[in-house]
This record gives C-alpha cells, structure tokens and sequence, in this order.
C-alpha cells in the first residue's frame, strides 16, 4: 500500500501542471496556493494548510525543496518555512521578492498524494524610461522626416508605451517588445515618424509608460523646426513723396516667420545703421528707423536685409527718400580790405546748399541790378544739395562813396547784404597820465590814457610792453579812439617800454609814442646766504657767512641778525642787476663757534629804504659736539635708589650732533649682556630688581664727534622678611597666670629703630610691652590671663609694601563655660517628626559633650532613638557645639534634657524643655520710619511665629477715632507704607501676627502724622529727630531728593537705635543681675490653663501689665521647628529666635522622618512686677551675637524651602538653615511678652547662668536680651 501511494506521488509529480490539476489535486486542502502577484522589494506567503499530522513537501518550479525547516532556510536563505504539524499548515515566507522568484509553487500532501500549484507573479517597474538620443530639444527643419523612440527596459511583464502632443492628441507610433539582459524582465520600444512643417515648431511630444508595478511616468521632448524667414516689407514712407528737412520719419522693415528669428538690419551706403529688431508674439520680426531728414537724405536709398542661419543670402527691400529744401545762408565775399577811390572790386555772392539750385538776384540801394553780374553754373554739395554763386563786379568813384550792396535766393526771404566804404589814416596818438623821469614805488596803480583823433574807420589803438601786446580799457567816442591802460607796478617795469600804436586800414605802419616809468623796488627775488648751510665743530674758529641781495631800485642796505639781535656786518659796493636796479652783498664773521651756537640762527635782510619794504634769509649752524648728559650734566657718580621687585631706571640719554648715539653698559667694569634687562634709547631698565644687583654701573655714549662716560651706583631696597617667630607653625599652649615671651627676627633694607611691631587679634600693642633693635624685638607677657589668648602678629614695616606680617597662636588654658546665648533653652515639635537640641560652650584647649534624657540617664547616640553629631568646633580653641536629634518625637519624648560639658575635669551643664507647638506673638518694635502727603512707612520685627508660616495684620485710623482699618501683610521684608491717607494728619496704627493656630494681640497704638501738601524748594530740606525718634518728616523740591533723603533718615534711625543700646548695655547687664534673686527652679513646663499665663504686648508695661486677655504660655513651633526655653526669674517671657538647621535624616529603614519649616529657638526671661515699671524703652541692638545690624530682613521662612512630601522612597535634602553661631541674612531675632509671676517655671541646671532682661520706657519698644 505504501508503495503504491509513492509512486502515485511521483506520478503526479511528473506530470504536467493542468494534468497534475485535474489527477492529483482534491478539494480536500484545507487552505490551497493560489496565484498571486508582488512587487520586487516586497514580501510574499505562499500558503499550504494540510489535513494535520500529514506532511508537506514543497516543489518551487521543478525544484523539490527540503522537507525540514532548518534544511529549507539554509538552502533559501530570503525564504522562510513556517511548519506545523500540528494543525498541518506549511507556509513559506519570501522576503525582498526578486525577479527570480517567478515560479509554480507546488504543494504536495504526502499522505494523501495530493498537490496543489500556485503561481508567484513578481512584478517589476521599468528601471529605466527615456526617449532615446534625445535631450530636451531636437532640432529639425521643415520637410525633414524624423525617427523619436521612446524606450522602457528592465521591467516584467513589459511596460506599455503610448505617444502623444501637448494637447493630448495621441499619435500614432509602432511598438516593439523584447527580452532585457536581464532574464524574464523586457524592454518595450514606441517608435513615431513626423515630418514636420513649420507650425509644427516647439511641439511636445510626450511618451507615456505604464505597469502595474508602477504609476504612470512620462518623458517629454520639444521639436525645433528650422525655417527661413519671410521676405522683408518696407513701410512708413512711399518712394515720391516729397520731404523738407529735419522732418521726422520711421521707416519700417517686418518679415514674418523663420526659425531661428533671423537678423533683421537697415542699411544705407552698404553700411549697418540700425540692427535693432524686435519680435512680437505672434512671430513677426520688426525694425524701426526712426530719424530726421538732412541734406544728406537728397536721392539717398534705405536697405532693410533679413538673414538667419538658415537663409545666409539675405532677403532685401530698399527705398529712395526724395528731399528739398532752400539755402540756409547766403555770404558776400570780397569786400573785405582797403577800398580806395578809383578803384573796382568784384563782389561775390554765394548760398549754402539747396536742393532744387536756387537763383541769385543782386541790390544796389534796394534796386534791383540788372546788369554788370555774372551767374556761376550750380555745383553738387558733398553733404547734399547744391550750392549756386554769383559775382558783381563795381567801380568807386569818390572818396565818400558808402553804398549798400545786397544778394538774396529768389523766392526765399534768405539774404545778405555789405557797405562798400573810403578808408583814411587817423591823428597821431597822445598819452597821458605819466610825467618822464618821476619815481614811482612798485605796488602802485599807474594809469596811462592813449587818444587818436580822426580816420575812417576810427583808428586800433594798441598798448605794448617791451614790444609785448598788453589788456587795455576802450573808451572811444565817434571822431576819437582812446584805450586806458592800468598798471599795478611791478619790478619789471622799472624803466620798460611802454608803446601805443594807432592804426587802421588806411595806414601803412601803426603811428607810435613811447615812455619809460622810473619804479622804486625792493628785493622781491630775496636774498642768497654762501655757504647755504654751516657744518661746524665745537671750537672751529674765523667762520664768515656772505649775503648777496637781487636787484633792488635803489641799492638795498643789508643788516645782519644772530636769533634775533642784530649784529655787524662788512658791507661791498653795489653792482647792476636785474630790471635796471642794483644788487648788494655783505659778509658776517664768527670768531669761535661753540655748543651754544648749534641751532643758531643767522639772519640777512635786505631793504630798500625809500619805500620800507625789506626781504631776509636764514641760515641754521649745524655744530657738532660730542654727547651731553641731559638728566645728570655733572659726570660725577650718580645714585639710584630703588625697591626690590620694582624697576630701576639708569637714564644716561644724552644730546649730541650728529644725535646718533652708540650706547655701551658697563656693570663692576664689564660689559652688560644680561637679557632680561631692556635698553630703551640712552636708559638702562633692570625689571624685577634683586638685591644682587646692587653695584657701580658705567654708560659709555659716543658718535662720530667723541665719547662721554657716566657712573651709576644702584642700591636696592627691599621690604621686610620675618625669619624667624617663636612657635609660628603651631598653636603653644599656657595657662593662666604664665609668663609670656615671644622673639622674632627680621631683615628689611632700610632698617630702621622702632620698624617691628606687634599685635594682638588685629590690633597694635603698645610698645611698652616689647623691646626691639633694629632687626629683632621680643614680646614679654607676664601673669597671662585668658581674655589674652588668640593671635599675636609680629609685624615689620620699612615702609616698603607689602608689610611683613607673621602669627602665633596662644591657647590659654580655661575650663568649660555653657555659652547660654547660643545654646536655645526651648525646642519644640509634634509627634512623628525629628527635632535637634544644640548646645554650645567656651573652653580651651577644647570641650567635650554628654547628654542625659528626661531620666537623667546618659545618652547612648548609637541608638536609633537619639543620635548625636560630633562636635563641631564653632570657633578654633575656644567654642564648641553639640547637637543631639531626637528621632520621631512622641508626647513621652517631652521633658527636660541635659547637656554636660567637660574640660580639665569641669563641668557645666544646660537643660533643654521639649514641648509641642504653639500661636504666634505680636510683632515688636512697630515704628514709623517715614512719612510722606498720602503714606506712612511702618517697619516691626516679627514676633515668634509659633513654627508655622505668619502673616501680619495692620490696623489704621484717624487719631482719636474708633474706626480702623485691617490690612493683610504678606512681605518679605519688614516695611510696608499705608497709603491713601489725608495730608497733615494724625493717624493710629497697631499690628497683630496671625497664623493656623489663631491670632496674636494687638501691639500697642503707634502714632504717625503725614506731611503737609506743599513741597519745599529743592534747597529748602528738613530732617526732624526726637528722642525718641517718632517721626522722620523729610521736605524735598523733587522726588528723587525725597527719595534719597528717606534713606538718610532710616539710616539715622537705626543707627541712633544703636548707639544708645551699646552706650547703656552694661548698666543694664548690671541692673538685671539684682533678677537672679527671684529665680524659680520648677519642672512645669506645658502649655495649660492651670498655669494661668498672661502675655503681654510689649509696649504696655509701663502702662498697664493686666489689661490684656489671657493667652497661654507657651508657643511652640509646628511642623517640625525647634523651640528653646530659658529658665528666668518670674515676670517676662522672650522668645529668642535663632534659625537652626534643618535636614532629613536617612534612616536605618525604608521610611524618611519628616522634617518641615524653619526653626525658631526660643529663650524665656521672667521678671518680677515690682520692677516692671522701671524698664527703660531705648531702643536696643538686638543681633550683638551675630555682629549685624539689618533689621529690614527676616529669618527664611517655610514658603521659602521646598515643600516637604512625606513617606518619599528616596532621601530628599532639604536646604540647610544656618547652624549655631550663623544667621538668616545676618539677623538674630528677638521677640518679648510677659510671663505671669505666680507661675512656676521649668528647674534651672545644676550651674545656672543668670538671664538678662532689659526694658525701657518707650511704649512701643521691648527689647530684652538673653
């Protein structure tokens, strides 16, 4: 059985493909091949599902493939065999389908000897379309067949291809089809034949492919067909018609068609005139000449010739232009001359062109002649036209014949006519103006008048000098020819002749008159100096210079000039020289030429003194001398003083002549080569002096005339060097009660008594405490006491920078002191968050630190409840901190805790009370600062704000009203100014704090008057200070002087608020000392109505301390911020506000404890009533711990740091706050309220350190320190 489904199997195989169809397949394929078709580049599937569990064998063509996957993939690497047994399907996959890939796929079901076929169509676009040997154009002439071929290759099944015009006409085109190289693709040809005519010119030819692989693409080609052009037409004028001259005409050539546009042109006398065609759109091709009719125009022939390349013969049309026109002018000629009585002349008339030859006729007094005249025969004019002359000849027969003679062209009003007249001479001409022989000074005006009576015509009158034609001035009547001459004299006329001629046509040689003017004249040409120039030496002697002066009329005198004093001369005679006048020379002898006569100026003038006008020239001596010192004339040793670093300058520039100096250095004898230094002209710079280079320096200056020397001698000066300080490189420790001695040792240039010092901290000590020479001094200390350690400076100063400073430190050695103003007596926070306790003590060498809980019990900082940091040393030697966290606060966690202080086996100790948040106090220290028309300016310190985000509230109104009104304050800084108020008035303000937890009291009434409306002059200003300063009322001319004196004001306020503070602050540490009788060493510390707390405003004690509603106690800081409380003496609580740090402590867990807000530590003083009255109100500095004084700006609050998103999977660092002994902004805040007296107060430490409470009388002012 098995046999026989095999060879069913390979007789199915080999059969055909319609056999095997119809014997071998069935109906039963689940999914069967089937044709289809692809693109190349594309991906194709060719699907086979069988009964499943039968297998597949797959034949592509007449190939059998493999039976396994692995085996068909390898063997066709783009083909994939999707296989499954399972559910009988086979498909294959084919990726980037080529050409090749056209094929029968066979799919056989072994088990059921079944096959089914599907055929894979790939298709191929053409790879390439064009029209063959062509590129955009083809260019052809009418009457030419032509072949276009149109070309698609490369594409399967062939591409179609069609022809057609632009216009979408199809064309008809035979068409081929072949087998490219490239097997079972094909190339298709379109072939079209077009004999073209002329309106076949720049037709489109478009062949179109199209493939169902492809869009339809198409290749476009235009046809240029040649032609010649049409034959030229002239148009414009019509060969007879008759045309005058400068008549404009336009002459126009066309020719139509032609291809290429052929070169249309106008010619006349076979040369080009005009080759500028024009074509319109229509093809026409036009030349216009446009002109206007000369003589030249007579019978003259216009060619207008059409050409191309396709038509080299041109085609030509001519036309002849007829032209008439009479003569333009008309001459006589031959009655020029002299014409004497008796005699006969011939008189010419002749005409300027004409086209027809005009006719002459001849007048005589206006008659017409009719004899006596002979006419010329009309002769052609090179320009065009024709000239006719005709001639007349008369007879004079008497002396005073005038007779007008006249020629016309008949019938033309051109004419012209001529007066035949009797010449005679004229008189003998006079001059006048000038009597021979009288001198005249030169730069004199001359007027010279010359008359000739008589003649006919009137005589030319002609003015010559020294036979030269000279410019004169008619001024001839009708019987009398005059010509004025003005002569501004010069030297050259000086004895010149001046001629005056008369003449006319009757004389046979002009009649003259001649004169010679005397003219007095300087040198004008100058005068000449030999030698030209004077190259001397120092010492040469017997030097003389000569001046010979031009010519001057009379002889010049010359005198001599050395820089301007006059000096003698030896004179000689003069001699004849230019212009008739007389030259002089003069010498002037130099004994002995010295240095000073280098530069020196020699002077000849020369002068006329008849007329005072005088001409000089100079000469220069030029002496040479061997160089000269400029800066050090004396050659003796010179000495130059200067600073180690600086630049010494050896100026050795000299003067010399010639000035080309050589310059040669010489240090200790020998030449100077060093690099470094720079020689700039006749100066030696040495940079970056050393000491080393102290020595004897020599300049050595020569040129061509001798050698000049110059010694230096250079010391160097150098600021102070310390060698040697006793325990300068490390701290020496003492104690109290030593004797102190320090040495130092230094080195300086120069050195002085008295020029090493000593400080201590900065500051000078006094010279009574060290002896010093002039290069040491020793510091003796004796009985040293602690407030004496810090840094002592040995300082060395010559006066020469820099000063020379060098320290030691001196560790005095103390035991441990709680320092009680830095470390927070109270903290505060709620459950759940962590809290940091800080303290801070003063000791030397160094303090250690212990805490102990609610318990009393040491504190283990390896535990996960509390963690202490290692000290921080806040201040080298003498302060340092330590800070305990307490990990996430609960209610037990409230109590007192101890913070123990070691050093040298001393103690001291401080107690901090923990306890949760409260409200906020009312601010302090309200005031206005400024006042203007319409605003007061209002500055406060915040109170405490209870740990949370404050706000302030303001309340205004009329002095004396009832009616206030509430602002709402959010700033960042501690100013606001209330405007819309009355000018000159009288206002009340108070403010209160206010946060989540209620609202503060309102601080006492503050008073503020508003400035009047008018507004002083600009030079007119006020300040106004009290005491207390209430009011600071500024009057300005102008706003910007309003503005910079309200600065001034604030910054007199403050700085008078500091001043007093400082002046009685140690009166009033010791008035408060008497308070440490009435401390109360209690436990209680938490916040109920048991204790019965009053808070007070601050500015009411002196007026009345129970007026106020009952408030708690306590203000403890929400979020998280840190509160400490001081234990005082009964009466008064301050809260002292100190920012501490803040940050998220990475836990030994997943979860992080929550830190929020900002910290505000809190220090408490109570006061007994009894002395609640005696409070004095000055204003206090109350940031003497941190040094600043800036009470505008506030500590950072909560909206100022990221807010805090609690339970973060990551650490999240917060920015740090200001640790102990740092600030906000440099501010420590303080705020004040009053404690109750009867309550009990928190246990003080076992050594207590007293609190300091101040006050004073100012209403609106409590500022108390701790």
């Amino acid at each position: 059985m098995i046999m026989l489904k095999r060879l069913q199997i390979l007789f199915c195989i080999f059969l055909t493909r319609e056999m095997a169809t119809v014997l071998c397949e069935e109906s039963s394929f689940i999914v069967a091949p089937s044709n289809q078709s692809v693109k190349v580049g594309e991906s194709a599937v060719i699907r086979c599902t069988v009964t499943p569990g039968n297998n597949v064998w797959w034949k592509i063509g007449s190939t059998w493939t493999p039976m396994n996957s692995a085996d068909f993939n390898k063997h066709y690497p783009r083909y994939t065999l999707d296989l499954n047994l399972e559910t009988g399907k086979s498909d294959i996959h084919i990726a980037d389908v080529k050409v090749s890939d056209d094929a029968d796929f066979t799919c056989n079901d072994i088990k059921n000897s079944k096959q089914a076929t599907g055929h894979l169509y790939v298709l191929q676009a053409p790879t390439d379309f064009l029209i063959v040997g062509a590129s955009d154009v083809i260019n052809t002439h009418v009457g030419e067949v032509i072949s276009i071929k149109c070309r698609a290759s490369g594409a399967k099944p062939a591409a179609e291809l069609s022809w057609k015009d632009g216009s979408g006409t199809e064309i008809v085109s035979e068409m081929s089809q072949k087998e490219d190289s490239v097997p079972g693709t094909y190339v298709s040809v379109a072939t079209v034949v077009l004999a073209p005519s002329r309106e076949d010119n720049n037709r489109e030819l478009i062949c179109e492919s199209r493939h169902p692989a492809d869009a339809t693409r198409s290749q476009t080609v235009r046809i240029n067909v040649r032609s010649a052009p049409g034959a030229p037409e002239i148009s414009g004028y019509t060969e007879g018609t008759r045309l005058g001259l400068r008549v404009r005409t336009e002459l126009r050539c066309r020719s139509v068609g032609g291809n290429p546009i052929p070169d249309l042109v106008w010619r006349r006398d076979d040369a080009i005139i005009d080759d500028t065609a024009e074509v319109s759109k229509e093809g026409l091709v036009e030349n216009v000449y446009a002109f206007e009719t000369t003589t030249s125009d007579v019978d003259a022939v216009y060619v207008c010739e059409a050409s191309s390349v396709f038509r080299p013969v041109p085609l030509v049309a001519s036309v002849a232009l007829t032209v008439e026109f009479p003569p333009e002018s008309i001459v006589i000629e031959g009655a020029d001359g002299v014409i004497q009585a008796g005699q006969s002349i011939t008189l010419r008339c002749v005409t300027s062109p004409a086209n027809p030859p005009t006719e002459i006729v001849w007048y005589r007094q206006n008659e017409v002649i009719q004899s006596d005249q002979r006419r010329e025969l009309p002769v052609e004019a090179p320009q065009g036209g024709f000239v006719t002359g005709s001639s007349l000849t008369v007879l004079v027969d008497k002396q005073s014949d005038e007779v007008l003679y006249a020629c016309s062209a008949n019938g033309t009003n051109i004419s012209n006519s001529t007066i035949l007249s009797i010449t005679y001479p004229p008189g003998r001409p006079q001059v006048t103006g000038y009597i021979g022989g009288t001198p005249v000074n030169v730069g004199s005006l001359l007027k010279l008048t010359c008359k000739s009576e008589g003649g006919n015509p009137l005589a030319d009158i002609t003015w010559k000098k020294n036979g030269n034609i000279i410019t004169s001035t008619t001024l001839s009547t009708d019987t009398t020819a005059i010509e004025e001459l003005n002569i501004l004299l010069v030297a050259s006329d000086n004895k010149a002749d001046y001629t005056c001629s008369a003449s006319n046509r009757a004389t046979s040689s002009p009649l003259t008159v001649t004169l010679q003017p005397t003219v007095h004249f300087p040198p004008t040409q100058g005068v000449s100096l030999e030698p030209s120039s004077m190259d001397v030496r120092e010492g040469d002697k017997n030097f003389f210079v000569t001046c010979t002066s031009t010519s001057s009329s009379p002889p010049a005198k010359i005198s001599w000039f050395q820089d301007g004093i006059e000096v003698s001369g030896v004179d000689e005679n003069p001699f004849p020289s230019n212009h008739h006048g007389f030259g002089s020379r003069s010498r002037y002898y130099l004994s002995m030429v010295t240095v000073a006569d280098n530069g020196s100026k020699i002077t000849c003038r020369a002068t006329n003194t008849n007329i005072d006008r005088s001409v000089s020239g100079d000469i220069v001596i030029d002496v040479g001398f061997r160089p000269k010192f400029i800066k050090y004339p004396d050659p003796r040793q010179v000495v130059i003083e200067t600073t180690e670093g600086g630049m010494a300058l050896l100026d050795c520039s000299a003067n010399a002549n010639p000035p080309n100096i050589d310059y040669k250095w010489f240090k200790h004898g020998n030449p100077v080569t060093i690099t470094r230094y720079n020689f700039v002209k006749g100066a030696l710079q040495i940079p970056a002096i050393t000491t080393a280079e102290e020595d004897d320096y020599k300049c050595s200056a020569t040129n061509t005339v001798g050698v000049s020397n110059l010694q230096f001698l250079v010391t160097v000066h150098f600021p102070p060097k310390i060698v040697y300080l006793t325990n300068s490189d490390v701290h020496r420790t003492v104690n109290q009660g030593d004797t102190l001695e320090l040495q130092c040792r230094a080195r300086a240039n120069p050195e002085h008594p008295k020029y090493i010092s000593w400080e201590f901290n900065g500051s000078p000590l006094p010279s009574s405490s060290y002896v010093s020479d002039l290069r040491e001094s020793t510091l003796r200390l004796a009985a040293i006491q602690r407030d004496r350690a810090g840094v002592y400076t040995c300082v060395a100063n010559n006066g020469i920078a820099p000063i020379a400073r060098r320290s030691s430190r001196v560790v005095v050695r103390y035991g441990p002191e709680v320092d009680r103003d830095r470390s927070p007596r109270r903290a505060a926070s709620e459950p759940g968050f962590s809290v940091e306790l800080v303290c801070v003590a003063n000791g030397a060498p160094e303090v250690e630190f212990q805490w102990t809980d609610q318990s009393g019990i040491h504190i283990d900082s390896r535990s996960e409840k509390y963690r202490v940091k290692p000290t921080l040393t806040v201040r080298k030697f003498e302060t340092f901190q330590s800070t305990l966290t307490i990990v996430r606060v609960n209610e037990s966690d409230y109590g007192i805790f101890t913070c123990i202080a070691t050093q040298l086996n001393k103690h001291d100790y401080l107690e901090v009370t923990l306890g949760p948040t409260s409200k906020p106090s009312p601010p302090t220290y309200v005031d206005v600062v400024n006042a203007t028309a319409h605003s007061l300016t209002v500055v406060w310190d915040p109170g405490f704000g209870g740990g949370l985000e404050q706000s302030f509230l303001i309340k205004y109104g009329l002095f004396g009203s009832q009616n206030f009104e509430t602002k709402d304050i959010y700033v960042e800084t501690n100013v606001y100014e209330v405007g819309g108020l009355r000018p000159n008035t009288k206002y009340e303000l108070k403010m209160a704090a206010s946060n989540t937890k209620g609202l503060s009291v309102y601080t006492p009434t503050v008073i503020g008057l508003t400035m009047k409306e008018e507004v002083r002059l600009a030079n007119q200003t006020s300040i106004e200070v009290t005491q207390p300063i209430r009011y600071v009322i500024i009057t300005v001319g102008s706003v910007a002087s309003a503005m910079f004196l309200a600065i001034v004001a604030m910054a007199i306020f403050y700085a008078l608020r500091r001043s007093k503070a400082k002046s009685k602050r140690e009166a009033q540490r010791k008035g408060l000392e008497q308070l440490e009788m009435y401390k109360d060493r209690t436990s209680r510390f938490f916040n109920d109505s048991e204790m019965g707390e009053q808070p007070i405003s601050p500015g009411s004690i002196a007026d009345d301390a129970d007026s106020y509603e009952r408030r708690p106690l306590y203000d403890f800081v929400r979020n998280g911020a840190s509160h400490h409380e001081l234990s005082t003496p009964d009466g008064y609580l301050l809260e002292h506000m100190v920012p501490m740090e803040i940050r998220n402590y990475p836990m030994n867990r997943t979860e992080n404890l929550p830190m929020r807000g900002h910290v505000y530590p809190v220090a408490v003083v109570d006061i007994p009533n009894t002395s609640r009255n005696n409070l004095s109100h000055n204003e206090l500095d109350r940031r003497q711990s941190q040094g600043s004084i800036n009470g505008m700006l506030s500590p950072v609050t909560q909206q100022q740091l990221p807010s805090y998103q609690p339970m973060q999977t990551s650490h999240q660092k917060l920015p740090q706050a200001p640790g102990i002994g740092q600030s906000y902004h440099g501010n420590m805040e303080y705020t004040g309220r009053i404690r109750n007296p009867n309550d009990s107060l928190p246990p003080a430490p076992p050594a207590p350190q007293p609190a300091t409470a101040i006050g004073n009388g100012n209403k609106n002012k409590f500022p108390v320190y701790n």
